[in-house]
């Protein structure tokens, strides 16, 4: 269990797939989606990671409720799955289209 009282957690999802390189080769029709949690409280930072299917907040929400402890701080990207964070927990958000950190 990552987080606790106070402790923020950061959470985000990323594409992989193959590119070619040069244009050789085909590209890869595999698209691989990871989510990943990280709790910043510990040095080094303590993380999660799982492969999904989706990053629909129907995947993704039961992920942070069954990793996150109560009480936890929960900071993301403004994505449309993660609206319903802060039912559970207390969520802040960056916009990354105004400023990126």
């Amino acid at each position: 269990m990552l987080g606790g009282n106070g402790v923020i957690c950061q959470i985000d999802e990323s594409l992989f797939c193959h590119k070619p390189k040069y244009h050789r080769g085909r590209p890869s029709e595999n698209q691989i989606w990871v989510f990943g949690i990280v709790d910043t409280s510990f040095v080094p930072a303590g993380g999660f990671m799982k492969i999904v299917n989706d990053r629909s907040a129907s995947t993704l929400l039961p992920i942070i409720k069954e990793v996150c402890q109560p009480g936890t701080i929960i900071r993301s990207n403004k994505w449309r799955a993660y609206r319903d964070v802060k039912k559970d927990f207390q969520h802040e958000t960056v916009n990354h289209s105004l400023s990126f950190v």
